[in-house]
């Protein structure tokens, strides 16, 4: 990474790794291959979904976006929380169907993960 690595999650072969240079970076250890995606935004924060097929990402813009891990497209942006300075964490609901973040006014907040509203 050519900035802090901010954050990284542990799938069953790979490691996902979130970076102030605006890139995750996907490590698949049975093939020593690495992948990488540039979001554009600073990034705080990733998490894996627990089907291992999606991945969470929170940024310093203000936006949780969810993203398929096979091809990379953008499937979700979660809004109306605060995250400018420091690294929120984010979460799966165990069925996937929700996804949880603090937010730096001091909320929690819960949205559908199919909606991407705040339940």
């Amino acid at each position: 990474a050519k900035d802090s690595v901010t954050s990284l999650a542990l799938g069953n072969h790979e490691i996902l790794t979130a970076s102030l240079d605006q890139r995750v970076r996907i490590y698949d250890i049975r093939y020593g291959k690495m992948s990488e995606d540039f979001l554009g935004h600073n990034l705080t924060f990733i998490n894996l979904s627990n089907d291992l097929q999606c991945f969470l990402v929170g940024t310093l813009s203000s936006q949780l976006m969810l993203f398929d891990k096979v091809n990379g497209k953008l499937l979700q942006t979660f809004l109306d929380y605060t995250n400018n300075t420091y690294m929120i964490e984010n979460a799966f609901s165990n069925d996937d169907q929700f996804v949880y973040s603090g937010s730096e006014d001091g909320r929690l907040i819960c949205w559908s993960l199919l909606t991407g509203k705040e339940v």
